[in-house]
């Protein structure tokens, strides 16, 4: 858990500390994120994510030929079952695109810390095999690789500094910046700049792979915290609409399983009431 001080920019004094705790949001996060258990339970709400793609697939799949025979929109007044199924599939259809971005992204987001280690496996050590071995540079000035790194880089956000060591994915030599995009959609955009402790206008931007660019991609869509509050509130419309179609398809289920134990249960009794009667 993270802990966050407050120092003064110009004496660099210790303003005042925040004292972690959970509070609802947080807990509802962690839920969200991990359920409490680490990467083991972000890998298996990953596994939920593709499941959940998987019955939005075959909803689609079923909804097709069945609504052919009936116009878009239509709310058959039949049975009770009935209605609740038109409602079922015409929020499914409507909400279809969304609930497949937020699962596809939300499993993709899952991996995060997997194609992390990946990347820091594969590029970091061939990157800095060089400097391996070489002693711990002297920490240079941080204002000056701060304002080097915006003249070079002006439309992305510092967000973190890295100084030089002999640890594991560090640099002796250089100093491991954080940045992300200055948009709202840019800013979980993240990428790393190498500077160099001896030079600070030295710097290298080692290139993002490929899959970790689709995982910062699928962040701000998933999230929708791109647009503000407007994007928020539309956002949680598509999950209360999601949060109905969940509960209207147990309903269905349940209901069928039920006519169908019932349906069981009635051929059974003829056939005792019947015993030479084929069925």
């Amino acid at each position: 858990m993270f802990k966050r001080t407050t120092f003064d920019a110009r004496t660099v004094e210790v303003l005042g500390e925040e004292v972690p705790h959970l509070d609802v949001m947080n807990i509802i996060l962690r839920i969200h994120k991990d359920m409490f258990a680490g990467l083991p339970g972000e890998l298996f709400l990953g596994v939920m994510g593709l499941v959940f793609v998987v019955s939005i697939v075959s909803g689609i799949v079923v909804y097709w030929p069945f609504m052919r025979r009936m116009d878009f929109g239509s709310i058959r007044s039949a049975f009770s079952r009935v209605k609740w199924l038109d409602r079922h599939n015409l929020l499914g259809i409507v909400t279809v695109v969304w609930a497949l971005v937020v699962g596809l992204t939300g499993t993709i987001n899952t991996l995060a810390v997997p194609l992390s280690d990946l990347w820091r496996a594969q590029y970091l050590p061939t990157l800095l095999a060089p400097h391996v071995g070489k002693p711990v540079a002297q920490i240079p000035s941080i204002q000056a690789v701060v304002d080097n790194v915006r003249e070079k880089f002006p439309d992305r956000i510092v967000t973190q500094i890295i100084m030089p060591t002999s640890g594991r994915f560090g640099s002796p030599q250089h100093l491991i910046v954080g940045t992300k995009g200055s948009t709202p959609f840019m800013a979980r955009m993240r990428e790393p700049v190498l500077v160099d402790a001896n030079d600070t206008s030295s710097m290298i931007a080692p290139q993002v792979p490929w899959y970790l660019k689709v995982l910062q991609v699928s962040r701000p869509l998933h999230f929708g915290d791109y647009g503000e509050l407007p994007l928020k509130i539309i956002w949680a419309l598509f999950d209360i609409i999601t949060i109905i179609i969940l509960l209207s398809g147990l309903y269905l289920w349940a209901i069928k399983k039920r006519s169908l134990v019932i349906d069981r249960e009635s051929r059974s009794i003829s056939r005792i009431v019947d015993p030479k009667r084929e069925y």
